[in-house]
């Protein structure tokens, strides 16, 4: 909940914001921070390869629960090895939600808990 405070101990950490891509004012840690809209491009996945390297095991903390969250998880297990990537953790807040583009595609692959308010009110999706 918004009340809580989290703690992160973590030398490697993307913050999965998704609209909202700006990294708040951590002091002396923002530069162990890296965005995830960032962490999808080819010079992110480069300044993310530097960091695991000089932060052995690679540990990464991915802070989110949404789409952006699990996207940029699925593309660095793409990207980097096991001997460069120990363990994702992903950190997120509220239960984690399946987004499917329509009822009939979640139906189609046995998932029921569909309902609109997992559809998004601009896209109809």
């Amino acid at each position: 909940q918004d009340d809580k405070e989290l703690s992160v101990d973590a030398s490697n950490v993307i913050l999965a914001l998704g609209g909202r891509q700006e990294i708040p004012n951590y002091g002396s840690h923002s530069d162990k921070i890296v965005l995830s809209d960032w962490a999808q491009t080819d010079q992110g996945v480069q300044q993310i390869r530097s960091k695991l390297q000089t932060s052995k095991p690679g540990n990464v903390t991915i802070v989110g629960g949404s789409h952006s969250a699990f996207t940029t998880a699925q593309l660095l297990l793409d990207r980097f090895g096991e001997d460069e990537l120990a363990k994702i953790t992903i950190v997120h807040r509220d239960p984690i939600r399946v987004f499917f583009e329509t009822q009939d595609e979640a139906t189609q692959v046995n998932y029921f808990d569909y309902n609109m308010v997992q559809v998004c009110r601009e896209t109809n999706r």
